[in-house]
């Protein structure tokens, strides 16, 4: 009888380390989402940030707006030598920005339904949280001045839109993602009037205007 006293309190003190390490291990997954969604929320307003700051200079162009975020934003990330050249990029993370490049577009087709194709391929690549957050970035980057272009009187991307998005839309991700891993190396930095963005934003942001130039 001692014995199975014994054993039962025993089976009851393992039960018990057992469902607290449940806990611990529910919580700490719990705080790294939270950490991740709130690294995610900072860096999107980076982005909103240096839209803002092109859409009060009302340009007569997009390629005014380049030019000018060129001048006067660019050099924060050439000076610290993130060139797309010698980006260090995962190879998950290549095959996922692969994948968003390559997304199928139709006419029917919106930029929020663009932007959920490209967010279930960055969900459902198994990336590590540095990789994913930057890449999420990139991805907001994209949609934002996608639609910031489209907004110029006279741009040619409305009839680009139908004809060659694929090429455009491509090539604004790729140069976005490329971006920013780029801005990843440089922690954060301070742009005039903005003030202080994080690097992978601000390289993502660069990338998406030079790949909406080029592409669109």
């Amino acid at each position: 009888m001692k014995n199975l006293s014994l054993n039962k309190i025993i089976v009851t003190q393992l039960q018990n380390i057992v469902l607290i390490s449940l806990i611990s291990i529910v919580l700490i997954s719990c705080n790294n989402e939270i950490a991740l969604i709130e690294e995610e929320k900072e860096t999107i307003t980076d982005v909103e940030k240096m839209i803002r700051q092109l859409s009060s200079e009302n340009f007569a162009t997009f390629e005014d707006a380049v030019l000018f975020f060129e001048e006067n934003v660019g050099y924060a990330l050439t000076n610290k030598s993130t060139r797309s050249e010698s980006v260090s990029i995962s190879e998950k993370a290549a095959i996922a920005l692969d994948r968003m490049e390559n997304v199928e577009v139709t006419i029917e087709m919106t930029l929020e339904d663009y932007r959920q194709e490209l967010l279930a391929i960055l969900y459902s690549s198994n990336l590590d949280a540095d990789d994913e957050a930057a890449l999420y970035v990139g991805i907001e980057a994209t949609i934002a001045v996608i639609e910031y272009k489209r907004n110029f009187p006279n741009e040619s991307l409305t009839t680009r839109w139908f004809g060659d998005a694929l090429r455009c839309l491509a090539g604004t991700v790729g140069s976005a993602g490329i971006g920013s891993f780029a801005g990843a190396g440089v922690g954060t930095v301070v742009l005039p009037v903005v003030g202080t963005v994080s690097g992978v934003a601000m390289g993502a942001f660069y990338g998406a205007l030079v790949g909406a130039a080029t592409f669109c």
